[in-house]
């Protein structure tokens, strides 16, 4: 399946929009979401994670018991239950890689293949928006994340542990650095996160709730 290619201006951008070849004016989270759950695994999944910070689902800091009971409900091994909680959480946030994981583990349990497959295609390819973002070797290379849970999805993956977690200034927007230790060898290092997505969100909420008071 052919992507089609968009065409951004600032302005169009900033709403989560952009510009097909024909001039009309798409939604970049819906056109590049509708690509995905066709099949089209080729699909530009960082345009979909930057493009859902723009809608107005994304919440950084929400947190949201459905996902401690989909990952209960999921331990418990009641695994029509666990998806049906995940079904919920990604028909508000397709992007979460929580809820794409619990579903093709839970969709392998029950013998859906195709379903399985389909959430380990899209939880694969959300990880690989990440890891391709940076190298996370400084805060000028550092991986670009639009909430905290990416960075430890991304470091489990790899068999990390975190020792210690601090925010550190870059050039490129504040980072989180994170002083980790491969599990197998031992070998201890530094990664860092970009998390200015995040964190603009955040002052974004405290001057819209100070605009209120005053």
């Amino acid at each position: 399946m052919a992507v089609p290619l968009y065409f951004y201006s600032t302005g169009a951008y900033k709403e989560g929009k952009a510009f097909d070849a024909a001039g009309k004016t798409v939604n970049v989270y819906e056109s590049t979401l509708k690509q995905i759950i066709a099949g089209d695994y080729d699909s530009d999944f960082e345009r979909l994670r930057m493009a859902f910070t723009i809608t107005a689902n994304y919440d950084p800091y929400n947190s949201d018991k459905k996902q401690d009971n989909m990952y209960e409900a999921f331990k418990n091994k009641k695994y029509e239950d666990a998806i049906k909680l995940g079904k919920v959480i990604l028909e508000k946030e397709y992007v979460d890689m929580d809820a794409h994981r619990i579903c093709l583990l839970s969709y392998g349990k029950i013998g859906d293949k195709k379903l399985a497959e389909h959430h380990w295609q899209v939880y694969s390819g959300l990880l690989n928006s990440v890891l391709n973002s940076g190298d996370g070797k400084s805060p000028e290379s550092a991986y670009r994340v639009i909430k905290v849970r990416e960075e430890y999805i991304l470091l489990n993956e790899q068999g990390y542990e975190v020792e210690k977690q601090s925010l550190v200034s870059g050039k490129l927007g504040n980072c989180d650095l994170m002083e980790i230790k491969d599990t197998k060898t031992g070998e201890k290092l530094n990664l860092y996160f970009n998390v200015k997505i995040s964190m603009d969100f955040m002052l974004n909420v405290f001057k819209k709730l100070n605009e209120k008071k005053e």
